[in-house]
């Protein structure tokens, strides 16, 4: 397996200042700490290496924030610690931001969800290998053993995946990589739970 973390975009810094504030984002904050806890987003010490990433959807342009690169060992996450996707091109691969941390390798994962479906505004990206088996084994939505995260493959797989305002995509070609999104923080985030 490919080393994970690495951004394989074409990736430009706009400004280091965000246009929100962190109350604008606490659902996601909350269930970045909660995925934390439970070990869907982290950090591997084998792999020096952060994993798993969630987004918020901030208005109804392209624009969305989401979890900065390298951010998985951090507990609980400041303004900081978050990226702001100001646009993006899945062809082109490349994406414009605002903050001091990059963008999350799977940035361009997060925007094919928002674009296949206006209603979506959360997306959730985490690792867990019971889950994952478990979704493959019983046919869940799936993405391609031969694609590999953050590329445009990837993204034009998911876009193609999404049927509702809501689901879980399981990751085949990105060990233990799973997606939940939906129209709100709280059916993104149990839908994983509930998983578990």
């Amino acid at each position: 397996m490919e080393k994970e973390g690495i951004i394989k975009f074409s990736i430009k810094i706009i400004d280091n200042f965000l246009s929100f504030d962190l109350d604008r984002i606490k659902e996601l904050n909350f269930w970045r700490t909660k995925l934390f806890e439970l070990k869907l987003v982290g950090f591997d010490p084998i792999d020096n290496v952060g994993y798993g990433n969630l987004s918020q959807k901030l208005n109804n342009d392209n624009n969305f924030v989401i979890t900065g690169s390298q951010t998985g060992h951090i507990a609980e996450l400041t303004l900081r610690n978050y990226s702001e996707v100001i646009n993006f091109n899945l062809e082109s691969q490349s994406l414009s931001y605002k903050g001091t941390v990059k963008s999350s390798s799977e940035s361009l994962t997060h925007a094919s969800l928002y674009l296949a479906n206006s209603e979506i505004k959360y997306v959730f990206h985490i690792h867990n290998n019971k889950i994952w088996n478990y979704l493959i084994e019983n046919n869940f939505p799936a993405t391609s053993t031969e694609v590999t995260y953050g590329t445009k493959e990837m993204a034009n797989e998911v876009n193609n995946l999404v049927k509702t305002n809501k689901g879980i995509i399981v990751m085949k070609g990105h060990k233990d990589g799973i997606i939940s999104y939906g129209p709100s923080a709280k059916i993104a985030g149990e839908a994983l739970i509930n998983l578990l």
